[in-house]
């Protein structure tokens, strides 16, 4: 790429390229990343919802059991065991997301933050563009 020959014009327009290049990757990957915000809060709202959904249905169980409706009793008691297992999932895979956030943050108390709030990556490139 570089010659020994390039004048002082040359070089300085070659880095010129370079930094230009290198800022268009930078916002590449923040928009990449803000692809993961917007699906991880997507998945956090679903998780939510269900959560909110599983509890009514675990109820409207709890309502037929004590109305004397024995038929509902087997099944209250697999959903109640399907229940703990998708609890014990989404525990796993939230104690994963605490210790990626914990690695890339470096931070104490990172099981408390949020995809759409690290910022870390901000304050690395900063100087790069400023």
């Amino acid at each position: 790429m570089s010659n020994a020959k390039e004048t002082p014009r040359q070089k300085m327009i070659g880095m010129m390229y370079l930094v230009l290049t290198c800022l268009l990757a930078l916002n590449v990957t923040k928009e990449v990343l803000q692809g993961f915000v917007t699906i991880n809060e997507s998945i956090e709202t679903t998780n939510s919802n269900f959560t909110a959904n599983t509890k009514n249905m675990m109820t409207a169980f709890e309502d037929a059991i004590k109305k004397g409706r024995n038929e509902a009793k087997p099944y209250y008691i697999k959903a109640k065991e399907v229940t703990q297992l998708s609890q014990t999932t989404f525990d796993y895979i939230t104690t994963l997301k605490q210790n990626i956030q914990q690695y890339t943050e470096d931070v104490k108390g990172a099981d408390t933050m949020k995809l759409s709030r690290i910022r870390s990556w901000m304050i690395l490139i900063s100087p790069l563009i400023f």
